[in-house]
């Protein structure tokens, strides 16, 4: 759904690209990996007390962290799967549906 797209739907999509430049740092200024480990670490904490404030439970909240983090980077692989196979391969549609098509 290519019309449906909005900007806020990219959101995940950067949070890929902050983790992997994030994983990169590491090999190139190790002060700059303190900070992305950093940022990450508040955003965790931030699911975590916020899930444990809402819910009560520890266990939801750490259960919060995991399904957030899966959500936001399979999200996020997902939109760029789909631009790569849109911009580069020039297809339009559902991707996947065409893929499936073909076998």
């Amino acid at each position: 759904h290519g019309d449906a797209l909005k900007p806020v739907h990219l959101l995940p999509s950067f949070f890929v690209l902050f983790l992997i430049i994030g994983i990169v740092t590491v090999f190139i200024y190790l002060p700059l990996f303190y900070l992305f480990l950093a940022s990450l670490a508040l955003y965790i904490l931030l699911v975590l007390v916020d899930s444990v404030r809402q819910n009560k439970s520890v266990w939801v909240g750490i259960l919060s962290i995991v399904t957030s983090l899966e959500l936001l980077i399979a999200y996020g692989l997902g939109v760029w799967r789909n631009i790569f196979v849109r911009m580069i391969f020039k297809k339009g549609g559902d991707s996947r549906k065409e893929l499936i098509l073909k076998k």
